[in-house]
């Protein structure tokens, strides 16, 4: 009996999770295929409570990657989850929990264009004495609302507006992440367009000359060896990206603490394709030396 739970503990620990939630029509389903398809075993849509045993189970079945999606639906058993990650994080050596979330512009939207209905019409007409449909925003704000403090411990994906393609990268960055690593995101955006949701540190680079207009660089970008030479050259520039980095270099381990793994850090200019990716790719190559690092520019898809 002892050696029988010393397997089944050494194959729970041995196991790469990632519980998969947030709301509805943010996406959950894509992430499940996008992690089925790079060779997940996947449960959709299981109460918390038998997360646990589903687990154990699956271990004696000899899977090692495993994926489960949980929905705001089992309100009883959701004040579960957040004490239930945490106690499997003391038993499983890689646990990623993922929060797809969207803008409730966009969610709206999704709505009215597959005229489907919120899972929560569905329950809030059960307890609706008066029999009255809530809209589709007060559906959307009950269930960001419910899923709160789950959100509060996980990583957080915004897909408003994200391309398949993007969201599947994005995806994979954190099925390679080494359970012993932190995963740093840097990417470039563009002001005129809106600060990424899902950035955690934000830094302005529209304090720096603009290499938008100078005529033989204002169809170029950051990455262009022209645009590189000009703002190398100007003083600003490189202040800005040396006291960012003291900054990083400073702090960023206090950031990372034990149960953060991924830190995506967003730096912008208007247009989002000369000076911030300009100062992205500097701040990587240097964060890169002591890093797991990723970089993305938002404007140059």
């Amino acid at each position: 009996m002892v050696c029988q739970l010393h397997r089944l503990q050494k194959r729970m620990n041995n196991l790469d999770v990632f519980i998969v939630t947030g709301l509805s029509g943010s996406g959950k389903s894509l992430v499940l295929r996008i992690l089925e398809d790079s060779g997940f075993f996947c449960v959709d849509n299981i109460p918390v409570i038998l997360v646990d045993s589903l687990l154990k189970v699956l271990s004696n079945q000899n899977r090692t990657q495993i994926a489960i999606a949980i929905d705001a639906r089992d309100e009883k058993s959701l004040k579960f989850l957040v004490p239930e990650i945490i106690s499997l994080k003391e038993k499983t050596k890689n646990l990623t929990t993922l929060f797809i979330s969207a803008s409730n512009t966009y969610l709206i939207k999704r709505y009215s264009e597959t005229r489907r209905r919120h899972p929560f019409s569905f329950l809030s007409n059960q307890n609706n004495e008066e029999n009255m449909a809530p809209t589709i925003g007060e559906c959307i704000d009950a269930e960001r609302s419910m899923l709160g403090e789950i959100e509060k411990v996980s990583i957080k994906i915004d897909t408003s507006g994200l391309k398949p393609s993007d969201l599947k990268h994005r995806i994979r960055e954190l099925i390679q992440l080494s359970p012993k690593n932190n995963l740093i995101v840097i990417q470039s955006f563009a002001y005129k367009e809106g600060i990424p949701p899902d950035s955690d540190l934000v830094f302005d680079a529209r304090c720096i000359p603009n290499p938008f207009y100078e005529n033989n660089l204002k169809d170029l970008t950051g990455k262009d060896n022209q645009v590189v030479k000009f703002l190398k050259k100007q003083e600003k520039a490189n202040t800005l990206i040396s006291e960012i980095l003291n900054f990083l270099n400073k702090w960023l381990p206090f950031y990372l603490h034990k149960e953060r793994s991924y830190f995506c850090i967003s730096i912008g200019c208007t247009g989002g394709r000369h000076r911030s990716v300009f100062c992205a790719e500097e701040l990587a190559k240097e964060l890169k030396k002591n890093w797991t690092t990723s970089i993305r520019h938002r404007n140059l898809l």
